[in-house]
């Protein structure tokens, strides 16, 4: 044999020895690929396997650790979003009574359903009412833009006796 023969058997041994080398890294990262896919759709829990030290390797490890971090503040976020529905909710609630009691003790004094002596009593009624109805919108004002952080807080010492007292 000689050494041009040498030389080709070694390059076709390398080539081959390379050409498998980068089916294998094409391979896992099309797998980590899908697995990012999956995570950004629907599968949030979803990691990736991998058992190699190498710069794929680590670069598997932190994915997975971004994964596990998006599914928690994904779930934090439904979290809070159900939260949200449900005061909303009930806020609404809320308001509705007293402004459904306003405009029946209005109503009737609009329609003389009362007798004109009550008619003072049924409006100081539904004044009340309303000062409820405002406070629970300011109540949901606040709470509004809390969530917008648009309040911001100046902290200032205070005397706590003299609040007690």
């Amino acid at each position: 044999m000689n050494a041009l023969s040498i030389a080709a058997i070694s390059s076709m041994l390398l080539s081959i020895f390379l050409a498998g080398r980068l089916y294998s890294l094409r391979k896992r990262a099309a797998e980590i690929q899908s697995v990012i896919q999956s995570v950004l759709g629907e599968e949030n829990k979803r990691q990736i396997f991998s058992i190699k030290d190498d710069e794929l390797g680590r670069l598997t490890y932190e994915i997975n650790r971004l994964s596990v971090m998006y599914g928690t503040a994904q779930e934090k976020y439904e979290q809070e979003q159900r939260t949200k529905k449900q005061l909303i909710s009930n806020l609404s609630q809320d308001v509705r009574t007293p402004l459904g009691s306003v405009i029946g003790y209005l109503e009737a004094i609009v329609q003389g359903r009362i007798a004109d002596d009550q008619n003072n009593a049924y409006i100081v009624i539904a004044y009340l009412k309303a000062l409820i109805l405002k406070d629970q919108v300011n109540q949901l004002f606040e709470f509004v833009q809390s969530d917008a952080n648009e309040i911001v807080l100046s902290p200032q010492k205070t005397d706590a006796c003299e609040i007690m007292r």
